[in-house]
């Protein structure tokens, strides 16, 4: 029976995608790093940074068509350190809501907060990321 019902919500899907005037959106594609790749190619980046880094995607996004950029990612905590380590990204582990960017101001070419603002209470930090 699950099975029926899995391959019935997957035809659905399939007509739907077919049929329906929103077939145009891409529903696989998630977190605008479309977006991201466009803009990586078209702009100079010597040094970027991504806040609420994760397990760096992002900034592998940026890596492929800047390999020498400086990458450093800022994130709550240190779980996925040793695979941007691998990806030769800076971790740089701190409370974005509490803490001021350990950065010079207007070093940063690109900024990347992809899926951060939800996460955030304080609104300040637009203001410590315009000035990097």
């Amino acid at each position: 029976m699950f099975i029926k019902r899995l391959m019935l919500c997957d035809y659905l899907r399939e007509l739907f995608l077919a049929t329906s005037p929103l077939a145009i959106v891409d529903y696989t594609e998630n977190y605008g790093r479309h977006i991201l790749k466009r803009v990586a190619r078209q702009i100079k980046v010597s040094k970027c940074i991504d806040l609420g880094c994760g397990n760096g995607d992002d900034l592998s996004i940026v890596k492929q068509n800047h390999p020498a950029a400086e990458l450093y990612g800022i994130d709550f905590g240190s779980w996925n350190k040793k695979k941007l380590e691998t990806l030769g990204i800076k971790l740089i582990v701190m409370n974005l809501e509490y803490g001021k960017l350990p950065l010079k101001d207007n070093s940063i070419d690109l900024i990347i907060a992809n899926q951060i603002f939800e996460h955030v209470k304080e609104i300040w930090i637009n203001h410590e990321i315009l000035d990097v």
